[in-house]
């Protein structure tokens, strides 16, 4: 028995992952001088849910084709880790604003939450159907090293205590993974 989705009269379709998720972002970095620092980070993200649904018609090996709907949904879970060069330059007292280039290694790792069928299934089309729905998901599996960017601000509140706030791009194969961040950081001199 084979699922096929490419021939039904409703195609099956993917939906976007979910628009934001709380991630949370550990840093450290060396300041070279006052304008140029880099940094290392590890960035993890999870739950972002995506939908799936759309029509499968399965082709058995002898018989006539059949078809149900299904609806069902997948979560990602997105971990990072890289290092950056930042730029920064002072524009006002205190305030300055920030360019970030450089590289992360990423993991995308799914999983999904199995439909229900439009209808009851056979012992064969109840299996094609399962693994239809876990290969679908198990595509968006993907791990690699790639190139990643942003823009900010940060304000010192004296001391060694800043504020800092960003706009940062990973991308992540075919697919990217933007976010603002909001955060706070320490400056230690040896």
């Amino acid at each position: 028995m084979t699922p096929d989705t490419d021939h039904s009269s409703s195609p099956f379709t993917n939906g976007d992952c979910g628009d934001s998720e709380t991630s949370i972002r550990v840093f450290a970095g060396y300041k070279i001088n006052d304008m140029i620092s880099v940094e290392g980070f590890w960035l993890s993200s999870s739950g972002y849910a995506t939908s799936h649904s759309g029509q499968i018609d399965f082709v058995p090996s002898v018989g006539n084709t059949t078809n149900a709907s299904i609806s069902f949904t997948s979560e990602t879970d997105y971990t990072s880790f890289g290092a950056s060069a930042v730029g920064k330059y002072e524009v006002y007292d205190n305030l300055s604003i920030k360019g970030v280039l450089g590289l992360h290694s990423y993991s995308i790792e799914p999983s999904f939450t199995p439909g229900t069928p439009s209808r009851t299934l056979t012992s064969a089309e109840s299996t094609a159907m399962a693994d239809f729905q876990k290969a679908k998901v198990d595509a968006r599996t993907d791990d690699g090293v790639s190139l990643l960017y942003g823009i900010g601000a940060e304000y010192s509140l004296g001391g060694n205590f800043n504020v800092r706030a960003g706009y940062d791009v990973l991308s992540s194969g075919d697919e990217s993974v933007s976010y603002l961040s909001a955060g706070a950081s320490y400056t230690y001199s040896f």
